[in-house]
């Protein structure tokens, strides 16, 4: 994904590839003083409509909610996925490597989380 201004004085805009050859084009609205942001596709009559949500629960994780509404029918969304992340440790493990002496992009951390 892509988020994008067209200029200086217009709202951020996303666009979303993959390697399916889907293309989604989003609004992007910044919410709940920017701890959520919310990418909504374009709606059309013959194509369904998207909703991409982050939500930042706190300094270290958010959850990501990804929503579908049959063609000509937003805001009639139903959920596709829901997800949370969270931020690993990644100093931790990046120090242990160095001192077993392996490169890092050779080396999956023991535990992630």
């Amino acid at each position: 994904m892509i988020v994008y201004r067209d200029s200086p004085a217009k709202e951020p805009r996303a666009i979303y590839f993959d390697n399916e050859g889907h293309v989604i084009h989003y609004t992007v609205e910044v919410l709940e003083g920017g701890k959520t942001i919310q990418f909504l596709s374009e709606i059309s009559p013959s194509r369904p409509g998207y909703r991409l949500t982050y939500t930042l629960t706190n300094k270290d994780s958010l959850t990501l909610t990804f929503e579908i509404a049959p063609p000509g029918m937003p805001p009639t969304y139903s959920t596709y996925i829901e997800a949370r992340a969270a931020r690993a440790e990644q100093l931790e493990h990046r120090s242990k490597i160095h001192r077993e002496g392996a490169s890092p992009k050779n080396q999956v951390p023991e535990k992630c989380t």
